[in-house]
């Protein structure tokens, strides 16, 4: 696992503990790893729960006492089993689901642990303990029994009494007694990184210790910060507006102005363009549309200006540089890495360096095949021209003049019907606009190319056809959706800007498809459509949002992610926007796009019918009365 991967784990392991603590200025002593790096969702939420009942000091004190033991390690495991036993009895009548979710963690960690040969004696505990409570068997060669019945604890116990059954614990069985005066603890651990894990191919202990540097590296510590900022404002102090007021710094630093910008922010600035809405804009945004499963997200609307250059729709005759220092003749491309400055990290050079060599291969494979591709643009501008500016095919209307229609002579004879002529009127159609959103996390890796060349042929004929339409791509990273814009409504030139269109990230469709909405709304038409190049394969780090007991919602993915993206497109719908999803994705994926889009959705496996899949949906909506 890369490094910048582990920090997200951090983090969810951190919102985990607060939201079982229900106490976000909690900060933990300790969080919980697999071997693997990624949080433990069980012993994270037990962390959180041990704050909630018995506060943290209880923890610390043991944690400073264990410091310097031989078998540190074995004191650490029996004081935090003997807590998860203890606080599960606590909590188990305000969450039911405690007992499902404790069962789920002790299959997986003896699953994890089965094929070690020469397990620690901290590990051979572990095993026998969650042998127990999944009331299997102990095969354990030591003779521990006695050990797990004294760590069977009461549920009544309070922090003072919690604290002496576990000493005389450890006194029985280890003969390790606390020293009668408290310790001065020492510098924590590092926590160690998932490869140094792995190398040794051990299991961690159950939770690790977190420094003030562990913290900084995981940008916790800039959390905080941020925390307690809005903390001062709430109590009527302003320090930030007070050094606006003087002139110390400058409203336009960064999305939310001020004098520090969160590294989050800095990386979504510099990877995806500025921002599109002022910070009090996007403020508003986000309490509008970050609720109900998406209360604890962010959102970021991006210009997405990038290192684009003019695209002419002939071949330009000068010579690209590509990223890697080689040239090719194609269309000029200005490397603009580094361009936020010399505070750029080599974190987000990197990635800057991705969506450059990415826009290269877009407009490479696009300019490879221009012929093709520019015969799809006139076939589906053909399409959309006859049926929308002419008004679509002339209906034939039941009248009391025009040509006679014999299949309805009937109707006058029988019914006194005088109705049985007919006309054929070409009706006026009301105008429309098109939004074409694209799925540009990193699901689509492998397909990058060919969704820019298909966003870019939709979006060259609608234009071409006098129909306004909008592109954008979105995707989720560090929390956030970032919506990149590549054409607007205003836009009055040409679709060049989505050869900018690379992928990262994840994709939390249903906040994303809220966002859409409200891009859409921007729109003067009555009649507004929403195109989807999508995986239909919702997948998000960041879980949907706890309701009732549950300490977290579940994860943002496979069927809660579609149920919930399914749910957006039906009040999009109730908008009156008319909603239509591209299918961009593997078979495994088509049963979810169908229960999100229902009967409005196609898939293109070949560019060759275009005009007619794409062109017949888009009809089909635009036409279709309400």
């Amino acid at each position: 696992m890369e490094k910048e991967e582990y920090r997200i784990e951090q983090r969810k392991a951190l919102n985990i503990i607060w939201t079982a603590a229900e106490d976000y200025s909690f900060r933990p002593d300790f969080m919980s790893f697999d071997r693997r790096g990624r949080a433990v969702f069980y012993l994270n939420m037990l962390i959180g729960l041990t704050q909630k009942w018995f506060g943290q000091e209880l923890v610390r004190q043991k944690a400073a006492d264990f410091e310097g033991a031989a078998l540190r390690e074995l004191y650490d495991t029996v004081l935090w089993l003997c807590l998860e036993n203890c606080i599960y009895k606590k909590e188990l009548p305000y969450r039911p689901a405690l007992e499902s979710l404790r069962k789920e963690y002790a299959r997986e960690f003896l699953e994890d642990t089965e094929k070690i040969l020469e397990p620690t004696l901290s590990l051979i505990v572990r095993i026998g303990y969650f042998k127990r409570i999944l009331g299997e068997k102990n095969t354990a060669s030591f003779g521990g029994t006695r050990l797990l019945d004294a760590m069977d604890l009461d549920g009544g116990l309070d922090a003072e009494q919690f604290k002496a059954a576990v000493e005389l614990i450890l006194w029985n069985f280890f003969r390790f007694r606390s020293a009668p005066v408290k310790k001065k603890p020492v510098k924590a651990i590092r926590i160690p990184v998932p490869g140094f894990i792995r190398n040794l191919h051990l299991i961690p202990v159950m939770m690790v210790r977190m420094d003030d540097e562990a913290y900084e590296e995981a940008g916790l510590l800039e959390r905080e910060q941020e925390a307690d900022g809005e903390r001062e404002e709430e109590n009527g102090e302003n320090p930030r507006q007070d050094r606006l007021n003087r002139g110390e710094i400058s409203e336009k630093h960064g999305i939310y102005g001020g004098e520090r910008v969160s590294y989050d922010m800095q990386y979504i600035e510099a990877c995806f363009g500025p921002p599109l809405y002022d910070g009090r804009e996007n403020r508003r945004l986000e309490k509008e549309l970050c609720t109900g499963n998406h209360q604890d997200c962010r959102l970021y609307f991006a210009r997405g200006s990038g290192p684009a250059q003019a695209f002419e729709d002939e071949r330009a005759n000068e010579t690209v540089r590509r990223p890697d220092g080689s040239q090719s003749g194609g269309p000029r491309l200005q490397n603009t890495v580094g361009k936020h400055g010399a505070a750029a990290t080599p974190e987000i050079r990197r990635q800057q360096e991705k969506f450059l060599e990415q826009e290269w291969k877009n407009r490479e494979y696009y300019e490879s095949r221009r012929d093709f591709f520019q015969s799809c643009i006139l076939r589906l501008k053909n399409r959309l021209l006859d049926a929308v500016q002419r008004g679509g095919e002339p209906e034939p209307v039941p009248g009391m003049a025009g040509n006679l229609d014999g299949r309805l002579v009937w109707r006058g004879l029988y019914l006194d019907d005088n109705r049985i002529f007919v006309q054929n009127r070409m009706e006026d159609r009301e105008s429309f606009s098109v939004d074409i959103m694209l799925d540009g996390s990193a699901s689509q890796l492998k397909r990058q190319e060919m969704i820019a060349a298909q966003a870019y042929v939709i979006a060259e004929s609608l234009r071409l056809a006098g129909i306004p339409v909008q592109v954008y791509s979105f995707c989720s990273v560090r929390g956030y959706t970032v919506f990149r814009m590549f054409r607007t409504y205003k836009d009055e030139g040409g679709n060049r800007n989505i050869f900018l269109y690379g992928a990262a990230g994840w994709n939390r469709d249903g906040l994303a498809l809220r966002g859409a909405g409200h891009l859409a709304m921007q729109s003067p038409y009555k009649k507004k459509l929403l195109l989807i190049l999508t995986d239909a394969s919702p997948n998000d780090d960041r879980r949907l949002a706890a309701k009732g007991r549950a300490p977290v919602g579940k994860e943002y993915a496979k069927n809660a992610g579609i149920l919930d993206a399914a749910r957006e497109v039906r009040e999009l719908k109730k908008k009156g926007i008319r909603v239509i999803g591209l299918f961009c994705g593997n078979d495994s994926d088509l049963a979810g796009a169908g229960k999100i889009y229902g009967s409005s959705f196609a898939r293109i496996t070949d560019m060759g019918q275009m005009a007619e899949t794409v062109g017949g949906l888009i009809l089909k909506e635009a036409l279709r009365e309400e």
